[in-house]
């Protein structure tokens, strides 16, 4: 009970800006154990942010007050990887 308390008095001292930058942060620690839990049965998995939160909203129809923070694809990777594009140092670095 004194936890519950805690916490109820903990959120009503942040704005709803404070609560969703909490909320955010939090979902970070599931995604952990997401990603930890699918590697354990043996799936692949890949964390992304990058996308428009108002567009995947939409897309999976989600009521107003859950805001997408993360995607978290999960299956099992190709056989083959394709071939990673690297730039050579001097591409990337400008000496002075």
């Amino acid at each position: 009970k004194d936890y519950i308390q805690m916490m109820r008095d903990f959120e009503k001292g942040l704005s709803e800006a404070e609560k969703l930058s909490w909320a955010q942060r939090q979902t970070y620690l599931a995604l952990g154990n997401a990603l930890n839990g699918a590697k354990f049965l043996g799936f692949d998995s890949c964390p992304m942010e990058g996308f428009s939160p108002k567009d995947v909203s939409k897309i999976l129809n989600l009521p107003k007050n859950l805001v997408p923070t993360a995607l978290c694809p999960v299956g099992y990777a190709a056989d083959k990887n394709k071939e990673k594009l690297r730039f050579s140092k001097e591409e990337v670095f400008e000496y002075l």
